[in-house]
């Protein structure tokens, strides 16, 4: 969160209201996070506990911290470039070569935790989704989601003359009808 967070505070009650907005990677951790306020005209600086596996909308109450009043933080998760947070699942897709999704292979898959090895069986099809146990973001129980990773088959984007001869072969061998089931009747 960068520069002060105006409070909103509630007439006649003793507690006060702000949002504060965290990344992925502090909701996955849990993290200490320093909080700048202005109170009154008056600034102040906390230091807020964010629990693992909070979420957007959810409420970190700091009781007293306000001249005796609480204060109610309203989170907002901002989203990450890589990772979509779908409960308590990551999802992510990766792209993976032709010839690896058709001779099967072993590849790298980014997580909120660094990198993890994952193989992908051959004749593995565009769009597949593997499921990656214990991977995702922690449950109140302290039990976690997981990781979900789509796979995006890239293809070549230029062939050699050799490439191009042995795809026109495969082609000749293989007499593939994929869009058949969908003129059956």
């Amino acid at each position: 969160m960068g520069g002060e967070e105006a409070v909103r505070q509630t007439p006649g009650r003793a507690r006060a209201e702000a949002t504060l907005e965290i990344t992925l990677e502090e909701a996955f951790q849990g993290a200490q996070k320093p909080l700048d306020l202005q109170v009154n005209g008056k600034g102040r600086s906390l230091n807020v506990t964010i629990p693992k596996g909070v979420r957007t909308g959810q409420q970190i109450r700091l009781p007293g911290a306000l001249d005796g009043g609480d204060l109610y933080l309203t989170v907002k998760v901002q989203p990450h470039p890589l990772f979509e947070r779908r409960g308590e699942d990551v999802h992510v897709e990766v792209p993976v070569s032709l010839t690896e999704a058709l001779l099967g292979a072993e590849i790298e898959v980014p997580t909120l935790e660094g990198k993890v090895s994952m193989k992908i069986q051959p004749q593995t099809q565009n769009g597949r989704t593997f499921r990656l146990h214990g991977l995702g973001m922690s449950r109140p129980d302290g039990t976690r989601g997981a990781q979900l990773v789509r796979v995006k088959v890239l293809l070549p984007d230029s062939l050699t003359d050799e490439e191009r001869k042995f795809f026109e072969e495969m082609r000749g061998r293989r007499r593939e009808k994929p869009r058949a089931h969908l003129w059956r009747k």
